[in-house]
């Protein structure tokens, strides 16, 4: 489950994810979990530091996701700007929801804009930079529910799911 941690800023993350694939070793979010192809390449100091950063290596992943750099690429150069919410389809791309009656963006779209912001604040005071990383490290721990069930696993449920109760804690 994600952290509350900043992951843009876990420089060992960051750091790890960039050794794995200069490695050949791919990474992936599938049904919840972070899965690293060829796992037989993975050293024992490799699974140490990812069971450290699991977290935050599941973020990271996603943000890595052609699908989450091809929607940061188009919200940089304007070609795609947040909409008006549309019952079961993301306000940012368009694409449709799992529950017809989610409203805002799919997780890439929500993970591009929140590395647009991380980006613009590393350019500007360090008081705007800070608003950023603490609104990144609130979204973590529900940003996984913001994707599919092939992403997040079935057995997690998405955000703004409707329980059976009311008073159920869906996220």
């Amino acid at each position: 489950m994600p952290s509350r941690s900043d992951a843009w800023g876990n420089v060992e993350a960051r750091g790890l994810l960039i050794d794995l694939a200069d490695r050949g070793i791919e990474a992936a979010v599938v049904a919840g979990r972070l899965v690293l192809t060829p796992a037989s390449a993975l050293t024992d100091a490799d699974r140490a530091a990812i069971r450290r950063h699991r977290a935050d290596l599941v973020i990271l992943a996603l943000a890595a996701d052609e699908r989450t750099l091809a929607r940061l690429a188009a919200l940089q150069s304007g070609a795609l700007r947040p909409g008006d919410p549309v019952p079961g389809q993301c306000s940012t791309c368009g694409s449709r929801h799992e529950t017809p009656t989610r409203i805002g963006p799919c997780g890439w779209c929500r993970l591009a804009e929140i590395q647009c912001r991380h980006w613009r604040a590393l350019r500007t005071p360090d008081s705007a930079a800070v608003q950023v990383q603490a609104h990144a490290a609130v979204l973590s721990p529900c940003l996984l529910a913001l994707f599919p069930a092939a992403i997040r696993g079935a057995d997690r449920p998405a955000l703004f799911e409707v329980s059976r109760s009311p008073h159920e804690d869906v996220a």
